[in-house]
């Protein structure tokens, strides 16, 4: 499904800001190989949790959460509050699902 909105591509080496896909050829040409741009929304849905905040639930690679973030931050792609709002709701999806997933001890 592709979004008209405004989104981020990562790479292994560098970000890519834009509207539309793109496709640097610095990834292509990495030594290690590259298994894929990610494509990162950086919107919230009026439900305030599809979007950025849904993206956030998903599972991350060691410290690549915490790296997408400060990234996000430091080149001023989306404000702190933001940020924080959408970790919020994010942190908030995946205790439901684990209360799901777990029975109560009551």
């Amino acid at each position: 499904m592709l979004t008209m909105g405004r989104h981020v591509e990562l790479g292994p080496v560098c970000a890519v800001s834009g509207t539309r896909t793109q496709n640097p050829r610095g990834f292509l040409r990495h030594k290690r190989g590259v298994l894929g741009l990610v494509r990162v929304p950086l919107y919230t849905q009026k439900d305030r949790v599809g979007g950025f905040p849904n993206f956030l639930s998903n599972a991350f690679i060691s410290t690549a959460k915490y790296q997408l973030l400060f990234a996000l931050k430091v080149l001023n792609m989306m404000p702190e509050e933001k940020l924080a709002e959408a970790v919020a709701a994010a942190t908030e999806k995946q205790k439901k699902a684990l209360e799901k997933l777990l029975p109560s001890s009551s």
